[in-house]
């Protein structure tokens, strides 16, 4: 019997920029990049009663799939990120983590391509890059 692996790449994939700070106001973040984030949170307690990361918490996400690659939604938020570099560095500044999240689901083999100039254009500006696969295990 011949056996085959096959390589996959991952699946409901999603590329976001986050700005996280025991002290961040996520408005005050919105006034600054002049953006409208998808997510936030005020520094605090989770108000769902978990234990865990108590910060404030802005999100921006690339447009999301199906209509964009993470490789493409990268690219995307590679040009926010240089064309809000000085907020974004005075951000980093005043304490605050700015990074990027690339998420997705993965099988046994999955395969994530990233260009080295998005990798390179992320860096220029101090910000780094996160990957997040869940392999989904129950």
């Amino acid at each position: 019997m011949e056996y085959a692996q096959s390589e996959y790449p991952w699946t409901a994939a999603t590329a976001t920029l986050e700005v996280r700070g025991d002290t961040l106001e996520p408005d005050v973040v919105s006034t600054r990049l002049g953006l409208t984030p998808h997510g936030k949170k005020a520094p605090g307690p989770d108000p769902r009663g978990y234990d865990g990361d108590s910060a404030g918490l802005w999100m921006l996400d690339a447009s999301p799939w199906p209509g964009k690659s993470l490789a493409e939604q990268l690219e995307e938020l590679s040009e926010v990120v240089e064309a809000h570099a000085d907020a974004l560095r005075e951000l980093q500044d005043s304490g605050c983590e700015v990074r990027v999240v690339a998420f997705g689901f993965v099988g046994g083999v999955a395969h994530l391509e990233i260009s080295a100039e998005c990798v390179r254009r992320l860096g220029a500006q101090g910000i780094s890059l996160h990957l997040d696969p869940s392999s989904n295990s129950r």
